[in-house]
């Protein structure tokens, strides 16, 4: 009992983090009550770890698991039975870093309508070991990718930013409009498949009640006076009608008018 004691003292508090880049994983160890001990640690399915052990702390330290040395999640916790050692052991746990930037927040937002031609593009990138700058590109619909060559795409303090040129625009009015960006992280790891879409705001359609003067229309404004106005017409037909809304189409000293 007392060398079953010293062992449990030995393999107690000794798993401790990962020391690779920057991810280290806490775990736990617990005795299975004959001659194996299980490592435990939360985990994220589908991410890659690697569980090293030592006899000591300061190395050298070894793959505990068989060649290639890792293991891949498939939930949310892994439990990593070994054998019991007639020694101290040490023991961490890594997390392989196999992901490329995260893409956490875009403008527009994905599914966004009414949308303006000529409005900025924003996207947020992060990576924990950082995002290499010479990897980012953006492209519109079918446009070429442009990249930080581009002036009007900048990428400052993790905030990604497309600025459509002078004259230019980001799609036909509305239209369905998708952005897709690149990038990879300081390690190689790349994103390419993040895309978000977004529709333009609808062309204005006048109503059939509105009629425009001083334009191509048959009326054109004489004078005004107060609540009246004096338009002259060639032919016989006004164009007017009851409910009828007379619009001058100058933006300036245009005016709305019913009749």
């Amino acid at each position: 009992m007392n060398t079953l004691k010293r062992l449990l003292l030995q393999l107690a508090l000794i798993c401790i983090p990962g020391l690779a880049l920057a991810y280290p994983v806490d775990c736990n160890i617990f005795f299975n009550g004959s001659n194996a001990i299980q490592v435990a640690w939360n985990a994220a399915p589908g991410s890659i770890y690697r569980l090293q052990t030592s006899t000591n702390i300061a190395g050298p330290w070894l793959d505990a698991l068989p060649n290639p040395g890792t293991i891949t999640a498939t939930n949310s916790q892994i439990f990593q039975s070994l054998p019991v050692s007639a020694t101290s052991q040490f023991y961490r746990v890594t997390r392989l870093d196999t992901d490329g930037p995260e893409i956490y927040q875009v403008s527009p937002l994905a599914g966004s309508i009414a949308v303006s031609q000529t409005a900025p593009l924003q996207a947020l990138l992060r990576d924990e070991t950082g995002i290499n700058t010479n990897t980012i590109s953006l492209a519109i619909g079918t446009n070429a990718a442009v990249t930080l060559a581009d002036s009007r795409l900048s990428f400052t303090n993790g905030v990604l930013t497309f600025t459509p040129g002078t004259k230019q625009i980001l799609g036909a009015l509305g239209s369905n409009v998708t952005v897709r960006i690149s990038a990879s992280d300081t390690l190689g790891n790349l994103t390419t498949n993040f895309t978000w879409s977004f529709q333009i705001a609808l062309p204005t359609v006048p109503a059939a009640n509105i009629l425009f003067v001083n334009g191509t229309n048959v009326l054109t404004l004489v004078s005004t006076n107060g609540n009246n106005f004096t338009f002259s017409y060639p032919g016989t037909l006004t164009g007017l009608s009851n409910g009828t809304h007379l619009i001058d189409n100058d933006p300036i000293s245009g005016f709305p008018h019913r009749r």
